[in-house]
């Protein structure tokens, strides 16, 4: 007997923008945030790019769920974590990537976690 079970969560989804890119923020229920493996990927000017980070290991987590689907949204989401999509800016800041130069730039004033909380309402205690 096979049975198929899903099961329903309500997910926040704020927006949020680094430079030239908007990023989309999903909050999980366990207060976890992700984004838009399509976001992410914004920096990417050539097809072959996005293919080859899609492929890539770098995006993959045993953690996150494989697609995130909003109520009243007919598309889902690949999410991906912040650490992950701040790995991959700075890899291609590295290789060059002037888009990912930016987005990196800019994350030196302000975490993605920092504005994820922002986004969300929640403020953070500076140090």
């Amino acid at each position: 007997m096979n049975a198929n079970v899903t099961a329903s969560y309500q997910i926040g989804l704020k927006e949020i923008e680094i430079g030239a890119i908007t990023l989309r923020v999903f909050r999980l229920p366990n207060a976890t945030y992700c984004l838009c493996v399509a976001d992410v990927l914004a920096i990417e000017n050539t097809d072959g790019a996005i293919r080859s980070a899609l492929s890539s290991k770098i995006f993959r987590s045993p953690i996150l769920p494989e697609a995130i689907h909003i109520a009243g949204v007919e598309r889902t989401f690949t999410p991906v974590s912040l650490e992950a999509a701040t790995l991959y800016w700075q890899r291609r800041t590295d290789e060059g990537n002037k888009e990912a130069h930016r987005v990196v730039k800019a994350l030196m004033s302000k975490s993605l976690r920092e504005r994820a909380d922002e986004a969300f309402g929640f403020t953070t205690m500076g140090f």
